[in-house]
């Protein structure tokens, strides 16, 4: 038999994610997942389920997505201050702070239908 869940529903985790940006905000730390189990009382492996949102925690997405727009705001608005940025870029690029990408990736999964009339039909193809 395992341990109680850290967080049992989904609106305790999205309360448990506003104190902590509430949180680091007043002490003006960044939101890591290492200050979020800190402050939460987790392990890596218990953060890393709620954040994933897949499976059994799905329903914890929403908690977990304001979670990953703040570390946005914080690292973009750190570039934005810092005389050389790459510090902050490369920390949004990295999966655990939201995995940013500076490139625009586009899915391209259409399907094109030809049909073709005229002399020999589809026949004029075997």
């Amino acid at each position: 038999m395992g341990r109680n869940r850290a967080v049992n529903t989904p609106d305790q985790w999205k309360n448990t994610i506003q104190s902590f940006i509430e949180y680091c905000e007043e002490t003006q730390s960044l939101p890591t997942d290492y200050e979020l189990m800190r402050y939460a009382g987790m392990s890596a492996a218990t953060l890393n389920r709620y954040t994933s949102a897949q499976g059994n925690y799905i329903k914890y997405s929403p908690g977990s997505e304001s979670l990953k727009k703040y570390r946005e705001h914080c690292f973009i608005s750190k570039a934005l201050e810092a005389r050389n940025p790459a510090a902050s870029l490369f920390a949004l690029k990295q999966e655990k702070n939201g995995g940013w990408t500076d490139v625009q990736q586009v899915k391209q999964d259409s399907t094109i239908k030809i049909q073709i009339d005229g002399v020999g039909g589809e026949s004029a193809f075997k």
